[in-house]
Protein backbone atom coordinates (compact mmCIF):
# COMPACT_ATOMS: atom_id res chain seq x y z
CA UNK A 1 0.00 0.00 0.00
CA UNK A 2 3.23 2.67 0.61
CA UNK A 3 4.28 4.54 3.65
CA UNK A 4 2.04 7.46 2.62
CA UNK A 5 -1.36 5.07 3.24
CA UNK A 6 0.21 3.03 6.45
CA UNK A 7 1.20 4.76 9.66
CA UNK A 8 2.51 4.34 13.34
CA UNK A 9 2.39 6.69 16.27
CA UNK A 10 2.06 9.49 14.87
CA UNK A 11 -0.37 11.08 17.10
CA UNK A 12 -0.45 14.67 15.60
CA UNK A 13 -1.57 12.55 12.38
CA UNK A 14 -4.12 10.80 13.81
CA UNK A 15 -6.50 13.49 15.43
CA UNK A 16 -8.74 13.34 12.88
CA UNK A 17 -9.45 9.61 14.51
CA UNK A 18 -10.32 11.04 17.91
CA UNK A 19 -13.56 11.79 19.50
CA UNK A 20 -14.65 15.02 19.43
CA UNK A 21 -17.28 14.30 22.32
CA UNK A 22 -14.69 12.80 24.87
CA UNK A 23 -14.32 14.43 27.97
CA UNK A 24 -10.93 12.84 28.37
CA UNK A 25 -8.80 14.91 25.75
CA UNK A 26 -5.18 14.78 26.39
CA UNK A 27 -5.73 11.96 29.39
CA UNK A 28 -5.32 8.47 29.26
CA UNK A 29 -9.01 7.86 28.99
CA UNK A 30 -9.11 8.92 25.83
CA UNK A 31 -9.29 6.30 23.34
CA UNK A 32 -6.23 6.62 20.62
CA UNK A 33 -5.12 4.38 17.80
CA UNK A 34 -1.78 2.99 17.52
CA UNK A 35 -1.81 3.51 13.70
CA UNK A 36 -3.94 3.74 10.19
CA UNK A 37 -3.85 1.55 7.00
CA UNK A 38 -6.40 3.27 3.89
CA UNK A 39 -6.86 0.55 1.48
CA UNK A 40 -8.21 0.69 -1.29
CA UNK A 41 -9.43 -2.14 -2.54
CA UNK A 42 -11.03 -5.11 -1.62
CA UNK A 43 -7.72 -7.68 -1.83
CA UNK A 44 -5.83 -4.82 -0.06
CA UNK A 45 -8.58 -5.66 2.99
CA UNK A 46 -8.30 -8.65 2.50
CA UNK A 47 -4.52 -9.05 3.15
CA UNK A 48 -5.12 -6.18 6.52
CA UNK A 49 -7.02 -8.47 8.09
CA UNK A 50 -4.97 -11.74 7.69
CA UNK A 51 -2.19 -9.75 9.20
CA UNK A 52 -4.08 -8.31 12.06
CA UNK A 53 -5.45 -11.66 12.65
CA UNK A 54 -2.15 -13.18 12.56
CA UNK A 55 -0.76 -10.45 14.81
CA UNK A 56 -4.17 -10.40 17.40
CA UNK A 57 -4.28 -6.85 16.23
CA UNK A 58 -7.74 -5.15 16.61
CA UNK A 59 -8.88 -2.84 13.86
CA UNK A 60 -11.46 -0.18 13.91
CA UNK A 61 -13.01 0.35 10.81
CA UNK A 62 -14.72 3.86 9.58
CA UNK A 63 -15.80 5.56 6.18
CA UNK A 64 -16.82 8.55 4.85
CA UNK A 65 -19.86 8.97 7.34
CA UNK A 66 -20.32 10.94 10.42
CA UNK A 67 -21.41 8.39 12.55
CA UNK A 68 -22.58 10.92 16.09
CA UNK A 69 -24.10 7.94 17.45
CA UNK A 70 -20.77 6.66 18.25
CA UNK A 71 -19.39 9.87 19.33
CA UNK A 72 -16.67 10.09 16.57
CA UNK A 73 -14.20 8.01 14.72
CA UNK A 74 -12.09 6.77 17.73
CA UNK A 75 -11.81 3.28 18.52
CA UNK A 76 -13.42 2.36 21.47
CA UNK A 77 -10.25 0.63 22.62
CA UNK A 78 -6.88 2.25 22.54
CA UNK A 79 -3.25 0.83 20.38
CA UNK A 80 -6.42 -0.70 17.91
CA UNK A 81 -5.43 -0.07 13.96
CA UNK A 82 -7.35 2.34 11.97
CA UNK A 83 -8.96 0.77 9.08
CA UNK A 84 -10.06 3.37 6.92
CA UNK A 85 -12.21 2.70 3.95
CA UNK A 86 -12.66 6.12 2.71
CA UNK A 87 -10.41 5.39 -0.50
CA UNK A 88 -12.02 2.68 -1.38
CA UNK A 89 -15.35 5.33 -2.80
CA UNK A 90 -16.37 3.48 -6.16
CA UNK A 91 -19.81 2.60 -7.41
CA UNK A 92 -19.72 -0.86 -8.77
CA UNK A 93 -23.04 -1.89 -10.00
CA UNK A 94 -26.60 0.30 -10.23
CA UNK A 95 -29.78 -2.17 -11.05
CA UNK A 96 -32.27 0.90 -11.94
CA UNK A 97 -35.15 -1.58 -12.65
CA UNK A 98 -34.75 -3.64 -9.03
CA UNK A 99 -33.55 0.18 -7.78
CA UNK A 100 -30.41 -1.45 -5.78
CA UNK A 101 -26.63 0.05 -6.25
CA UNK A 102 -23.78 -2.16 -4.97
CA UNK A 103 -21.04 0.53 -3.45
CA UNK A 104 -17.69 0.27 -2.21
CA UNK A 105 -17.79 1.80 1.67
CA UNK A 106 -16.54 5.17 1.22
CA UNK A 107 -19.09 6.28 -1.04
CA UNK A 108 -20.92 9.33 0.51
CA UNK A 109 -24.57 10.17 -0.59
CA UNK A 110 -23.27 12.82 -3.05
CA UNK A 111 -21.08 10.45 -4.68
CA UNK A 112 -23.61 8.19 -5.69
CA UNK A 113 -25.61 11.45 -6.50
CA UNK A 114 -22.66 12.10 -9.32
CA UNK A 115 -22.55 8.55 -10.48
CA UNK A 116 -26.34 9.00 -10.62
CA UNK A 117 -26.20 11.65 -12.73
CA UNK A 118 -23.46 10.63 -15.08
CA UNK A 119 -24.89 7.48 -16.00
CA UNK A 120 -28.64 8.90 -16.14
CA UNK A 121 -29.88 6.39 -14.17
CA UNK A 122 -32.59 8.13 -11.91
CA UNK A 123 -34.99 5.57 -10.44
CA UNK A 124 -33.34 4.49 -7.53
CA UNK A 125 -34.60 7.17 -4.55
CA UNK A 126 -32.57 9.21 -2.84
CA UNK A 127 -32.60 9.78 0.54
CA UNK A 128 -31.65 13.48 2.60
CA UNK A 129 -28.36 12.85 4.45
CA UNK A 130 -25.77 15.08 5.58
CA UNK A 131 -23.12 16.28 3.62
CA UNK A 132 -20.38 13.66 3.50
CA UNK A 133 -22.27 10.47 4.88
CA UNK A 134 -21.78 6.98 3.47
CA UNK A 135 -25.60 6.76 3.35
CA UNK A 136 -25.43 3.79 1.91
CA UNK A 137 -23.11 2.24 4.39
CA UNK A 138 -25.12 3.81 7.19
CA UNK A 139 -27.93 2.61 5.98
CA UNK A 140 -26.68 -1.31 5.48
CA UNK A 141 -25.29 -0.99 9.35
CA UNK A 142 -28.85 -0.28 10.12
CA UNK A 143 -30.61 -3.37 8.45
Amino acid sequence: MGQPRVGFHQRRRYLRYRDSYTPFVGESGEYMPSGGVAPDSTEQVQRIVAIANQFKLPLWPISTGKNLGYGGAAPRLSGTMMLDLKRMNKVLEVNAPLAYALVEPGVSYFDFCASMKRSRKRSIPMAFCLRGAAEYGRSASKA
